[in-house]
């Protein structure tokens, strides 16, 4: 998806798609790796705000972004992040 950069590349897949509201980008990220990483995720858009989420989309925790926009999500062990971006509105 060209929107959306993602680091390290140690995760089997990825899925970006526009939220079920259409009012933000979701992104789903699997660690494939034994030991925890980091995913730095660096959508082409301003960030707003960033959640992780459960799969149907619920917030659980807030993601604060990085003052370049970026937004970094540690991932356990074989874990599946969900991640909820928010555009800032021009």
């Amino acid at each position: 998806h060209r929107d959306l950069h993602s680091f390290p590349t140690r995760r089997s897949s990825d899925l970006v798609k526009t939220s079920e509201d259409r009012q933000s980008m979701l992104v789903r990220i699997f660690n494939s790796a034994d030991e925890p990483v980091s995913a730095l995720l660096r959508p082409a858009f301003t960030v707003a705000s960033a959640q992780l989420c459960t799969l149907e989309e619920t917030p659980q925790s807030d993601l604060p972004p990085a003052s370049d926009g970026s937004v970094l999500v540690p991932l356990g062990p074989a874990q599946i992040a969900t991640v909820l971006l928010h555009p800032a509105t021009r």
